[in-house]
């Protein structure tokens, strides 16, 4: 693998989604894990057709990081640090953290921008658009959140801080009222 051309995939997966759920349940990583596998079948082939080696880079939205991003990130941190002069351990933190970082911004921008273009399009007063957003996560996850025996609490806020009903509503019943 050394001296081939690498394509890194990077994906960031729900483990909370029907799909994943479905699959390989609530542990910890297995997400992560099934998007790798996905990312290989959808291009190993293509990668190999060019020489290239194929690296997922899978991560979960609550991030837990695949197996196989964990091994490449160890093996780069390992170079890093040679020519750095420091340790592995630091040169890992670095990389996770400039990932991570990236990530949070990339994320906080895409939600920004969607949820923006849902105020200006949908013409809603403030909360409707929330409300209509829990409905509708409602009507994907009731049935296999009570199959599991779990509560469907949706906790959605609008660009512009507007909570939804049961957003409001889980804040009061712990005592907490959301930051505007």
């Amino acid at each position: 693998m050394i001296g081939k051309p690498a394509a890194f995939d990077l994906t960031v997966v729900s483990p909370l989604n029907s799909t994943t759920l479905n699959e390989v349940g609530a542990r910890s990583g297995s997400a992560a894990g099934m998007a790798e596998v996905c990312k290989h079948n959808a291009n190993d082939a293509k990668c190999t057709e060019l020489g290239w080696v194929c690296i997922s880079l899978a991560v979960e939205t609550y991030g837990c990081w695949g197996v196989e991003v964990q091994g490449s990130i160890s093996r780069l941190a390992a170079h890093l640090a040679l020519q750095l002069q420091c340790s592995k351990s630091k040169a890992i933190t670095s990389i996770y953290q400039r990932l991570n970082l990236t990530l949070v911004h990339c994320n906080a921008r895409a939600l920004l921008s969607r949820a923006r273009f849902q105020h200006s399009v949908s013409g809603l007063a403030a909360g409707q658009a929330a409300r209509a957003t829990e409905q509708r996560k409602h009507d994907e996850n009731d049935a296999k959140c009570k199959e599991l025996g779990w509560i469907c609490v949706p906790m959605v806020v609008e660009a512009y801080r507007a909570w939804g009903t049961e957003a409001m509503e889980s804040f009061s019943l712990l005592g907490l009222s959301p930051c505007n």
